[in-house]
């Protein structure tokens, strides 16, 4: 009787780490999923912004230099989650507006 108490309870708690377990791996899988989706989306981003701002250039018929495309990148890339920042900051880079959607 004190054998068979002593393995349910190692049963039982061998079953409550397990239980833990996979709910911490799915924890984990949802979290880089999360992670995944938010870089794609912010990539997006990036090139919907850029082609935005090319798109401008071109009807101006102007070039976007190397310097400011540079420059432009490394605001997109560093202030991607504060578009009123970008949008200040572009209007001082390029001289035009663009727009938050």
């Amino acid at each position: 009787m004190i054998i068979a108490g002593r393995s349910a309870d190692i049963s039982k708690l061998l079953s409550r780490i397990t239980d833990d377990y996979e709910k911490e791996i799915d924890a984990i899988e949802t979290a880089k999923k999360k992670e995944i989706h938010s870089r794609e989306e912010a990539q997006k981003r990036f090139f919907e912004k850029m082609e935005s701002i090319e798109a401008e250039y071109a009807k101006r018929n102007e070039e976007l230099d190397s310097k400011k495309r540079k420059e432009i990148e490394k605001l997109l890339k560093d202030n991607d989650e504060n578009a009123d920042e970008i949008t200040r900051r572009l209007a001082t880079i390029t001289g035009f507006e663009i727009y938050n959607e």
